[in-house]
């Protein structure tokens, strides 16, 4: 007799790429980003997945960023020793000191060193878990500097309210599109994803 239940869809490898984590020890990165990052990697789905976190907090360097996910991903259930490997495995830390051309300048260097090293497509995705008034800026000052267009594929991701209302939602889609196309842009609002609404 044929099971009941739902099957569960196939998990597939998006493939070889850079997650850049703009706010990665902000609240958001800590409570779902990394826990999802690291399911996504346990399911096979995130497998040659390699994340590159920017944040202005504190004098962070890899190792104690790697803490920081670490005791993020233990709050989020994960097994401690797990979650130390993976971090030690995928996790890299840049310092986002402002939004000038030589702050992403350097950025893109840390990004080409890391591609290097893991031997990594040019395939990236620019995860924005930033408050609404850093998008446009972040976002311009990626393409200013040439990080819209990549060896592979290119993605900038807006986390949160995309805008306070439709004359400022209009306002950030014309500054992302000054450097990035429309199939590039993902917008993500997680209180409207939430199962309640």
């Amino acid at each position: 007799m044929p099971s009941s239940a739902t099957p569960k869809p196939a998990v597939r490898d998006v493939g070889p790429c850079l997650l850049i984590l703009y706010g990665g020890t902000g609240d958001l990165s800590r409570r779902k980003v990394l826990p999802a990052l690291f399911r996504l990697h346990a399911q096979g789905a995130a497998e040659n997945c390699y994340v590159l976190a920017c944040s202005k907090a504190g004098e962070l360097d890899d190792a104690s960023y790697r803490e920081v996910a670490v005791e993020a991903l233990a709050n989020a259930g994960i097994p401690r020793n797990d979650a130390a490997r993976w971090a030690e495995m995928r996790l890299s830390y840049h310092p986002a000191r402002g939004s000038e051309p030589p702050d992403f300048d350097a950025l893109a260097e840390r990004i080409a060193e890391i591609e290097e090293r893991h031997q990594l497509p040019g395939n990236r995705v620019f995860y924005l878990a930033l408050p609404p008034a850093a998008f446009g800026p972040t976002a311009s000052g990626l393409a200013q500097v040439g990080l819209a267009r990549a060896p592979g594929w290119s993605r900038v991701v807006i986390e949160k309210p995309f805008g306070r209302d439709l004359e400022s939602a209009r306002a950030l889609n014309a500054t992302l599109h000054q450097g990035w196309r429309e199939p590039q842009i993902y917008r993500i609002d997680h209180y409207l994803g939430k199962e309640t609404v």
